[in-house]
């Protein structure tokens, strides 16, 4: 949407410093004139000065119209979009932070799979012992030994 605002507001700056330089051109050369014809109606413009001082009044009054143009098309030349810049810079942002968070998923994943190695170790060598731990009965207060502890039961 901002490239066609600024190409409309380019092609209206073109435009208007064309008509002025026209009017320009007419000014110049007093021979010259604008004939409209229609249908039984003839509209004709012409721009008659008598002299030179006139004829420089004028084209400074239509350079000072053409002016505001011409920096609006100097302006649209020069200054760039700094939205696109700025997205491009948070992009490569967001993709240096999911590589960073990839990176540390799989070293997580690493530790973990380490640890789960580890834990089964140990509850293998628990599990192979034949030590029995007495446990007392709440009900009837005598002393039994207790079942051999599975991870996941039998």
């Amino acid at each position: 949407m901002n490239a066609v605002n600024r190409l409309f507001i380019a092609t209206l700056s073109l435009a208007w410093i064309a008509l002025m330089g026209f009017l320009v051109y007419l000014v110049w050369t007093p021979g010259e004139f604008i004939e409209v014809t229609n249908s039984g109606t003839n509209f004709r413009f012409e721009l008659l000065f008598d002299t030179t001082a006139e004829q420089t009044l004028a084209s400074i009054g239509l350079g000072i119209l053409m002016l505001p143009a011409v920096m609006l098309l100097i302006m649209e030349a020069t200054v760039r979009d700094t939205r696109a810049r700025d997205m491009s810079a948070e992009a490569r942002l967001e993709r240096d932070r999911n590589k960073q968070l990839t990176s540390r998923i799989e070293d997580l994943e690493k530790q973990l799979e380490n640890e789960r190695k580890r834990d089964a170790d140990t509850v293998r060598r628990v599990a192979d012992r034949d030590e029995r731990v007495e446990t007392v009965a709440v009900d009837d207060d005598r002393v039994t030994p207790a079942r051999r502890w599975h991870l996941f039961g039998r």
